[in-house]
């Protein structure tokens, strides 16, 4: 692949991203900026996609639209959005818009040659759609008719927004952390043959627990489910991802343990999973 389009694919990802917070973050304030933002934005995509071999190019055009209105959404707080949404909700949309552009942002990064429009993960599966659209559905109906922060005792609800509000900072740090520290080691999808340059993490994150990335993801999935006090979604979210983290991590490992034997077995004895009730692959010969 050539380098100046990968190069050329990362700058426009990045300076997406960051229009639309521009963009979103001082339209309310100044409409100047937002007018420059616009400016900047259209002269970045103008720019940088004359670098992307013509195949690639109408992909990348729809993707940074895709990241501009991400990082938009990230900072939607401070738009006009604010004075409509209730700020759990707000920062609930916030956290997703950074979730799935940093997804896209380590294919960019690591593998550029599989980026496309599903490396944003929005439709990674309907049972995830699906999740996300209750979520919302729950926390409207609970804040329209049975606001649980002003049905429980402020000190749990208090309590329940505050833990997982941390759940979602932390889920954020070991998902997006992981993703870096693995590199090109890492990737959405099952890998069944190892490759040269595979090779097996075991530091940073990865000294922490065996699969930090999914540790993430299961906080920060279940932690905004309690951010927004939403019950019925908060269980959802919890039975799901540890179904499909059980079964995904037992395979992965079986695999792992294929590409790198007692490397991997050693490795396994000394660092933890952390998902609860998660032992992972146990069957070594």
């Amino acid at each position: 692949m050539n380098e100046e389009e990968v190069s050329a694919g990362i700058s426009l990802a990045i300076l997406s991203f960051v229009t639309g917070v521009t963009f979103n973050g001082t339209i309310r304030f100044s409409s100047y900026l937002s007018v420059i933002s616009l400016l900047i934005f259209s002269a970045n995509i103008l720019l940088q996609v004359q670098k992307v071999c013509p195949f690639n190019k109408s992909r990348r055009l729809k993707e940074a639209l895709v990241t501009f209105v991400l990082g938009m959404l990230t900072v939607n707080s401070f738009s006009y959005m604010a004075d409509y949404l209730p700020l759990r909700l707000q920062i609930y949309i916030a956290s997703l818009g950074l979730y799935h552009y940093m997804e896209y942002l380590y294919v960019c990064y690591f593998h550029y040659v599989q980026l496309t429009f599903d490396s944003f993960l929005l439709n990674q599966s309907p049972q995830y759609m699906i999740a996300v659209l209750i979520s919302f559905i729950e926390f409207s109906l609970f804040y329209n008719y049975y606001d649980m922060c002003e049905n429980l005792p402020s000190f749990l609800s208090f309590g329940l927004t505050a833990f997982g509000l941390i759940m979602i900072i932390v889920g954020h740090f070991f998902r997006i952390g992981a993703e870096f520290t693995a590199g090109y080691n890492f990737n959405h999808k099952i890998q069944f043959y190892k490759e040269d340059r595979h090779k097996l993490v075991t530091d940073g994150l990865y000294s922490v627990c065996r699969h930090p990335s999914y540790l993430g993801w299961f906080l920060w999935a279940v932690g905004t489910q309690l951010f927004l006090l939403n019950p019925v979604s908060t269980l959802l979210f919890f039975g799901s991802s540890w179904y499909f983290f059980r079964h995904r991590i037992e395979i992965e490992e079986e695999i792992l343990y294929d590409f790198f034997k007692d490397e991997y077995r050693i490795y396994c004895s000394r660092t933890p999973i952390l998902i609860p009730f998660i032992n992972g692959f146990q069957d070594y010969e």
